[in-house]
């Protein structure tokens, strides 16, 4: 059996639906990945971090199960 991020100890819930349903969240099993974007000044960038967003639904070989079975909302991993 695959387990999704839904049930995943690193997926931090983000998006709900109007019926509370989570959308979206993101996956918090590693670092922030850095990226740049162009700054407002000719030739300057600045450097963001941000986690892999993910569906509840997907999966990937890390998968460790939440100890609840549910997300741990607000867990930082």
């Amino acid at each position: 059996m695959i387990g999704h991020c839904k049930t995943c100890m690193y997926f931090q819930p983000g998006t709900a639906d109007a019926e509370g349903k989570i959308k979206s969240g993101a996956c918090r099993r590693h670092t922030p990945h850095a990226t740049l974007i162009p700054g407002r000044e000719p030739g300057s960038v600045t450097a963001l971090g941000y986690w892999p967003k993910t569906e509840p639904g997907q999966w990937c070989g890390e998968y460790e199960e939440s100890p609840t079975g549910k997300p741990d909302a607000g867990k930082d991993a």
